[in-house]
């Protein structure tokens, strides 16, 4: 194919259509590869940098759908477009002059999973984004300051999914690839939600799975997750105990700088968050499968209930100050706001 410049994105579509995303020509060009011409034709931009709806500021990363629909991640504009088949006028989806959707920064990668859901590397921004039913969260590089732990991405560009899920970046001004392995793909609830009917009906007699020996004094939290581990605080060793399903025999997590911890709540990506208000005056995180902690929220008390919602708003219920405050995960701050109660 003869392109007017470097391709910065390259892909083939479904009927074998070869695309270039070419920046410096502020435009994406495509050609049918079972045709023997090289010569390519505009599929979105005019060859001017702008910012309307039919032109393009140094395009990056481009997507093509099974509906033959173009994605370009129009780096300079700050936003992703989508250019209906056969079109030249480009749809905002991300980005600005997209209300409700999220403020990027220098977008350069993007891909699509199954489900049509945006993934985006916001290059500027040192993060990577994703869309979903709720819309719009960080997935990776959250801290807002780029750097080169393995939390950390520095400028990403291009991003792409393998078989099983799991998210390749090429980490540009760090120099290297980094692979973030699927820890979930579970699209229901972390907890459990059975459906009764009307006739329902419990043993009046119960078994006792732990005494206090174990449990430990005035114990207060409890949390089954969706394969049915239950998790109960132990709130005189400071730890974490867990029974797996069918299991009598426990297992004691502890955790560092812990005290009377009297709630816990556990997301679909199975990081748990602790109640660590009593003396610390936090929520602690503790990222699936690892002892990294993360301090996610302040309080002033303890936490007497914690829950997740299905917007990624953290809650904790703070029985001794007559209120719920609540914070949105991953948007930069640990600072509550009042959900429920005035205090």
């Amino acid at each position: 194919m003869s392109v007017p410049g470097v391709c910065y994105g390259i892909f083939v579509d479904i009927s074998n259509t070869l695309y270039c995303s070419a920046s410096n020509s502020h435009q994406v060009v495509k050609k049918w590869l079972n045709n023997s011409a090289l010569t390519s034709t505009i599929v979105a931009g005019t060859g001017t940098s702008g910012s309307t709806a039919t032109t393009l500021n140094s395009p990056q990363g481009i997507f093509v759908d099974a509906q033959v629909n173009l994605y370009v991640a129009d780096c300079n504009n700050n936003r992703i477009q989508m250019f209906p088949v056969g079109q030249l006028t480009g749809i905002t989806i991300a980005g600005a002059s997209a209300p409700g959707t999220i403020t990027l920064s220098n977008p350069n990668g993007i891909t699509l999973d199954a489900n049509g859901y945006l993934f985006i590397a916001d290059t500027s921004n040192s993060r990577i984004i994703g869309s979903g039913p709720y819309g719009f969260r960080c997935l990776f590089g959250c801290t807002a300051t780029p750097g080169s732990a393995s939390n950390q991405l520095d400028h990403p560009g291009t991003l792409r999914f393998d078989s099983y899920g799991n998210l390749f970046v090429a980490d540009r001004y760090n120099s290297r690839v980094q692979k973030f392995i699927i820890a979930s793909n579970s699209c229901s609830l972390s907890y459990n939600q059975p459906t009764f009917c009307s006739s329902a009906s419990w043993s009046a007699n119960a078994l006792t799975l732990v005494s206090s020996s174990i449990v430990g004094l005035l114990p207060y939290g409890i949390f089954i997750n969706g394969i049915n581990t239950v998790y109960v605080p132990n709130r005189v060793s400071n730890s974490i105990l867990t029974w797996p399903q069918w299991s009598t025999t426990y297992t004691s997590n502890s955790y560092s700088n812990l005290s009377n911890p009297y709630s816990l709540f556990m997301s679909i990506t199975g990081d748990i968050y602790i109640d660590n208000g009593y003396s610390y005056g936090r929520v602690d995180k503790y990222i699936f499968n690892t002892s990294n902690r993360v301090t996610v929220m302040n309080v002033n008390a303890s936490c007497f209930g914690l829950f997740i919602d299905i917007n990624n708003n953290l809650y904790c219920s703070l029985k001794n100050l007559h209120q719920v405050v609540k914070v949105l995960l991953n948007n930069g701050t640990t600072i509550p706001t009042i959900a429920a109660g005035n205090g």
